[in-house]
């Protein structure tokens, strides 16, 4: 295993297999080591290293991989390094659309990827430099289907999406059915919250549930139901004399909500 490693994100599929990232030092000959991220899979059989490494000197990002099975494995350097996918033999460079650098990603069990881009940033070609205003608030999606790019936009009802809100870091999951389920930020100007519940997006239409409650927690079960945990959004709105930020809720007052793939159907 990584024992003492810098891992980049772990992630467990349906069937149990846990694959993950981690750095460690190759030996270049010379005083000092070159920094590079193996990923491997922890089965029946122990530890499984894949071939191949890629330079971790730069990289902020976390391994991604279908839940449902297969070894549709991607790598990314977040928010402005190249997105890579593993194809057995080794990490290959995949870019993105030119509407902007990727900030989020994660996989289908069919290996469709989705990816929230970010119109400030490069898009991920070999040799770009990091850009220093790739950060913020982003409203474009993009889906990959293994051959070519789909960019969704606000002309798509794509919501503004932001890496975090309130503290709590930004979700961002793929279901069984294809959609990508992600949490909106909220105007805080106009409504004094930076909630705004949870969405999902299939490619054409857009969901949005519990947009009064501030999302804490998220994960999906293997048979598509969207497990949450919130509190009502009013609860953290900011009191007179107060500054703008998180406020700690009572554990009573965060409940934890279930949305059914029925559920969704009957929001169509």
């Amino acid at each position: 295993g990584a024992k003492n490693e810098w891992l980049f994100g772990v992630e467990v599929q349906d069937d149990g297999t846990v694959w993950t990232a981690w750095h460690t030092d190759t030996p270049t000959g010379k005083s000092k080591p070159k920094p590079r991220a193996t990923a491997a899979r922890l089965g029946a059989s122990g530890w499984e290293e894949l071939p191949g490494t890629v330079n971790s000197a730069d990289l902020q990002g976390d391994l991604v991989i279908a839940d449902g099975g297969g070894d549709e494995l991607w790598l990314m350097a977040e928010p402005f390094g190249r997105l890579r996918r593993h194809d057995g033999s080794g990490w290959v460079p995949e870019p993105t659309p030119e509407a902007g650098g990727e900030m989020r990603a994660a996989v289908g069990a069919d290996g469709t990827l989705w990816v929230r881009l970010n119109p400030t940033c490069g898009h991920g070609t070999a040799g770009d430099l990091p850009d220093s205003k790739c950060w913020g608030p982003s409203d474009i999606l993009a889906r990959f289907d293994g051959e070519a790019w789909e960019v969704f936009g606000p002309d798509d009802g794509i919501p503004m999406m932001g890496d975090h809100y309130m503290g709590f870091e930004g979700f961002f999951e793929v279901a069984p059915d294809r959609s990508v389920w992600f949490n909106p930020i909220g105007d805080y100007e106009a409504d004094g919250s930076e909630c705004d519940g949870i969405a999902s997006f299939d490619g054409q239409v857009l969901r949005r549930y519990l947009r009064d409650h501030c999302i804490t927690a998220m994960d999906r079960a293997p048979d598509g139901t969207v497990w949450l945990r919130a509190f009502e959004s009013d609860l953290n709105a900011p009191r007179e004399g107060s500054s703008r930020g998180f406020k700690w809720i009572p554990t009573a007052l965060v409940h934890t909500y279930a949305i059914t793939p029925e559920a969704v159907a009957a929001a169509e």
